[in-house]
């Protein structure tokens, strides 16, 4: 088709205006052909980290499932759109290969995925400073904190950095990782993204804004005796309206009006609420008061139940679902676990919960935090025993088939713990066939 001068002239400069930072405007051109359905705290969101000019960053901390990578991936088409293109995005290993399929599939971005081998591969080519390239540079923390010198040395437009809470304790000298990237993203604009920015002290806030601006709060000593006391109103409102530039939070409950997020029905639990209700008394007159919830005498019941459980199989042990049933995850087990509860269960202290979780699921600090998380959601429904084995399947398979060299396997049975090898062969079955939790 032949543009006249006019339609040419129009469409270039269509194609060249500039907005102001908070105008929606802005992003329309970078995110047009973007396969994202956006909602409006995600655009929000965006536009907050365009608000100051003279900011040097900001922490989006959106609940959990609000899509805080969509709102990032709008932040980088705009930057890409402007011509600002040295861009780095720090998250865990586990997280790279997701984000470069975010960037790439929905944003139409392009992103090198940068770690030991690629970098060596650059090296031997010639590219002395891989981490220069002409893509979106997506690292690890651990690789990022292992080549801090690149890092320092290259000139980014923007720096995002994904489950920002790794960097909480970044006032405290033990936090190798967090300290170093402070270091060498010193002066660049930053893009945490975080859905827990406080967890167990203020201090983690402190530490988080401090990564972005270190002259936000001062330094930790007039920070601790600023807002020591969050009781006072006039402590609490000073700390918002210092917060406000910097920092941006949506919740679920303010966005239920345009994303219906799914209900969960505890139809199941409300089944086992009746029929616990109703048969107790029998039970607790048949075996003499000593009820056990959930639970009958012995791992075995000679029936088959209507979940597919063959009869003579293991039922339960504990309170915890038949074995192969918890398969939403430990916080659902535990959700389910409190509503399913009488007054009988409560008074006769029938709620053992037994866990088990592979080793890699809370290792390190990350894992720490994941471990606690779930034992503050076990303490705050009320619970009164949880325990835990940290271990895998295959080790157990391993120790069943070659005892003498798993003599020392310490495993929690119920009430007590043991040596895997000295139990028997019925009890070594059901400790390898509880569910091995995943935690996210």
């Amino acid at each position: 088709m032949d543009l006249t001068d006019y339609h040419a002239k129009y469409i270039a400069f269509d194609l060249t205006r500039r907005f102001p930072p908070d105008s929606a405007e802005r992003l329309a051109g970078a995110v047009a052909s973007a396969q994202v359905d956006l909602n409006p705290h995600q655009v929000d969101a965006a536009l907050f980290a365009f608000a100051s000019p003279l900011s040097k960053g900001a922490l989006l901390a959106d609940e959990v499932g609000l899509g805080k990578t969509i709102e990032a991936g709008l932040v980088l088409s705009q930057r890409w759109a402007e011509r600002k293109r040295r861009i780095l995005v720090i998250t865990p290993s586990n997280l790279r290969k997701q984000w470069l399929q975010e960037l790439t599939e929905k944003f139409f971005l392009p992103c090198r995925l940068l770690e030991a081998k690629s970098y060596n591969a650059a090296i031997r080519q010639g590219q002395f400073r891989p981490f220069e390239a002409p893509e979106i540079v997506l690292c690890s923390y651990q690789f990022a904190k292992t080549k801090a010198a690149d890092v320092q040395a290259t000139a980014w437009d923007l720096v995002v950095i994904d489950e920002a809470h790794r960097l909480r304790n970044v006032y405290k000298p033990s936090n190798v990782i967090a300290n170093t990237l402070k270091l060498a993203l010193a002066g660049r604009h930053k893009l945490l993204l975080t859905a827990t920015p406080l967890q167990n002290s203020l201090l983690e806030l402190f530490g988080l804004i401090s990564f972005i601006d270190e002259h936000s709060f001062g330094d930790l000593k007039s920070f601790r005796e600023q807002f020591a006391n969050l009781t006072q109103a006039q402590v609490f409102a000073t700390l918002k309206a210092r917060l406000k530039p910097i920092c941006h939070r949506t919740l679920r409950r303010q966005v239920t009006a345009y994303i219906p997020f799914t209900k969960r029905l505890p139809l199941v639990d409300e089944i086992v609420v009746d029929i616990v209700e109703e048969d107790q008394p029998r039970w607790l007159s048949f075996l003499n008061g000593q009820y056990h919830w959930l639970a009958l005498p012995g791992p075995y019941v000679p029936v088959a139940t209507p979940n597919g459980r063959p009869a003579g199989e293991f039922l339960s042990d504990g309170i915890v679902p038949s074995h192969g049933c918890d398969t939403k995850g430990p916080t659902v087990t535990l959700q389910s676990i409190a509503r399913a509860t009488c007054q009988i269960y409560k008074e006769h202290r029938e709620d053992l919960l037994n866990m088990k979780m592979a080793p890699a699921n809370v290792a390190g600090e990350e894992g720490t935090r994941r471990l606690m998380q779930l034992i503050r959601a076990w303490s705050s429904q009320k619970h009164a025993h949880i325990q835990f084995n940290i271990l895998n399947r295959q080790s157990l398979l391993e120790a069943q088939k070659n005892p003498e060299k798993y003599r020392d396997l310490v495993v929690r049975v119920a009430g007590y713990c043991a040596y895997f090898t000295d139990l028997s062969p019925a009890q070594q079955a059901e400790i390898i066939a509880r569910t091995e939790e995943q935690m996210g």
